[in-house]
């Protein structure tokens, strides 16, 4: 065999145990952000909320966990039937999602709904208390005024409900980009008086920019 001929074997043997090494590590990232998740989860459940939040929600996406409503078509039925008086059938669908992944504060703000309309309002206040301290570590975690500066979230998913629920705003455009190794999305969108703002958010790395989970929002 030629001595390029091997050069070419070496490399390509390289190249697959480096590819495997990788996915492992993977693999073994997401066995332990998956069972950090269980833990926090099992904390919130307990009514222990002194954990970090901004934590929680990668530990979700990091084990393989996406938005608790699968769909778009799952959400809007769900909502739907809040809205027709099928308080049963929406907080059934409410509280499958949040038991699919208790880091999406969209899941809990619809349960909160359904439980205010059903009068049980204690339980619509900790459905509450748990999306609020979702979205605060969302707000603590910049101003989304710069990509230096920009607000972390983990999916597609959760940046579209912040914007529309925690800021009031609808996305007009989404511009992805990246800088210095970061997943980034600068996105124009308008207030209810018709006024444009730009806003940066950020996402974990390895991220696809614009990509959207399992759902979208625009």
């Amino acid at each position: 065999m030629k001595i390029s001929s091997w050069k070419t074997l070496l490399l390509l043997t390289a190249t697959v145990v480096a590819a495997g090494i990788l996915r492992a590590q993977q693999t073994e990232d997401a066995t332990a952000a998956k069972q950090q998740y269980e833990e926090m989860k099992a904390q919130v459940s307990g009514g222990d909320f002194t954990l970090d939040w901004r934590a929680f929600r990668v530990a979700a996406v990091t084990g393989g966990l996406h938005a608790g409503f699968a769909t778009r078509t799952e959400y809007n039925e769900a909502v739907g039937d809040t809205e027709s008086g099928k308080l049963d059938a929406a907080l059934t669908a409410s509280n499958a999602a949040i038991d699919r992944n208790m880091a999406d504060p969209e899941a809990h703000l619809l349960a909160a709904r359904v439980l205010e309309k059903m009068g049980r309002w204690s339980e619509a206040e900790r459905e509450r208390t748990i999306e609020g301290a979702l979205i605060k570590s969302i707000f603590d975690s910049g101003d989304g005024k710069s990509a230096a500066t920009a607000w972390f979230v983990v999916t597609m998913a959760e940046e579209n409900f912040f914007i529309k629920t925690a800021l009031g705003e609808q996305p007009t455009s989404h511009t992805p980009t990246s800088q210095n190794g970061q997943t980034l999305d600068k996105v124009t969108a308008v207030d209810w008086e018709k006024v444009s703002h730009d806003s940066w958010f950020t996402r974990p790395a390895g991220t696809a920019p614009g990509s959207d989970d399992k759902k979208s929002y625009e």
